[in-house]
């Protein structure tokens, strides 16, 4: 359903109503122009919520709507937090663990009291026990911090340098995994047993490289754990075992994991509305399509076999298209018919699509 054939629908839908409606984090001014159409206006006891983390979106909705800003955490109550991750006890005696809660006091302070910013931070320190790696993390923030409050949104500046200092201070395996994140849509909850299946099609997770007593699975499963106790990636739900079944990243995490991996020349994320946008596929800006290895597309349509074919002959060297629905969570398309393209592509590791009964196995 086009955006413009949803507005109407739902303005006919609240028309006859009172209604309480919330619009969960609108990053953009556009976004809202293209929503607000479908409320209608002068509704006696009607209420619309909007949240964002730009003011300037606030602003543009409604001058003179009452805007509510939580409360930044006070500076013991980002401690409490930091230490529960980092699992630090002030209440020790030693030298060194007096001086480490002296550290991360200062540098707590300098999250602003944002939430995101500390649990970041906290899972950065977690994994450096040592009094000298805590010096070292005390400077590396201080100066990411000044760089920060001389841009723009200091707050969202601060709450990305920490994620910065985080990412870089990833394990080379652990970044390759991270950054494959960005090939899911966001707000959805990745199976975590298909995510590290995915890995390992890709070649991020090798037999050779791990130890007897793992498997690929094990080490994967390993993996993940650790990017959840670094906090780049929040549990959705864990099984009756205590195995992670989905996960899934914040939005600001996201955004690095994005600006990183185009960065690094990692994946290529493109939106399409259209069928006919397929074209562009082969001059993606900045890219040459003929050594494009993998690419997300996040669709709003469905591809017939023609258009997959357009995929596979501009992009031959991909390893693992995969193609999510908006409305469809983390859930696969499904694909009805499956191109003879497809078969072709060589080097490829997997391709991520359910096959549905009844498929249609290209002629």
């Amino acid at each position: 359903m086009k955006n413009e054939e949803l507005v109407e629908k739902l303005y006919h839908f609240l028309e006859e109503r009172l209604y309480l409606v919330v619009l969960d984090d609108i990053w953009e001014t556009k976004a809202w122009d293209e929503l607000s159409h479908a409320f209608p206006r002068g509704k006696v006891g009607s209420k619309l919520i909007l949240t964002t983390r730009n003011h300037y979106v606030t602003r543009h909705a409604d001058p003179h709507c009452v805007v509510h800003e939580p409360r930044s955490l006070t500076d013991d109550e980002a401690w409490e937090l930091l230490s529960k991750k980092t699992k630090i006890k002030e209440e020790s005696t030693s030298e060194e663990v007096i001086e480490l809660c002296k550290l991360g006091k200062e540098m707590v302070k300098r999250c602003g009291g944002l939430p995101l910013a500390v649990v970041v931070l906290g899972g950065l320190l977690a994994t450096r026990s040592s009094l000298q790696e805590w010096k070292k993390r005390h400077q590396n923030i201080g100066m990411q911090l000044k760089a920060a409050g001389k841009e723009g949104d200091q707050q969202q500046g601060k709450v990305m340098s920490v994620l910065e200092l985080s990412y870089d201070d990833l394990p080379y395996h652990l970044k390759s995994c991270f950054l494959y994140l960005g090939l899911f849509p966001e707000d959805v909850d990745i199976r975590a047993k298909r995510m590290i299946r995915m890995w390992i099609a890709e070649g991020f997770i090798l037999s050779s490289e791990i130890d007897r007593e793992h498997t690929v699975e094990s080490a994967g499963e390993e993996w993940l754990e650790e990017l959840i106790e670094r906090s780049m990636i929040q549990v959705g739900e864990r099984d009756t075992d205590g195995r992670v079944k989905t996960c899934r990243m914040h939005d600001m995490i996201r955004e690095l994991c994005l600006e990183k991996a185009r960065e690094e020349n990692f994946l290529e994320i493109l939106s399409l509305s259209s069928p006919s946008n397929l074209k562009g596929l082969s001059s993606i800006p900045g890219t040459d399509a003929s050594k494009v290895r993998r690419i997300a597309l996040h669709l709003e349509i469905e591809l017939s076999e023609l258009e997959w074919k357009i995929v596979c002959t501009n992009l031959p060297l991909l390893r693992a298209p995969s193609v999510h629905e908006f409305e469809n969570d983390s859930r696969r398309i499904e694909i009805h018919i499956i191109p003879q393209g497809v078969g072709d592509l060589g080097p490829s590791s997997g391709i991520s699509g359910e096959a549905p009964k009844g498929e249609n196995q290209g002629r």
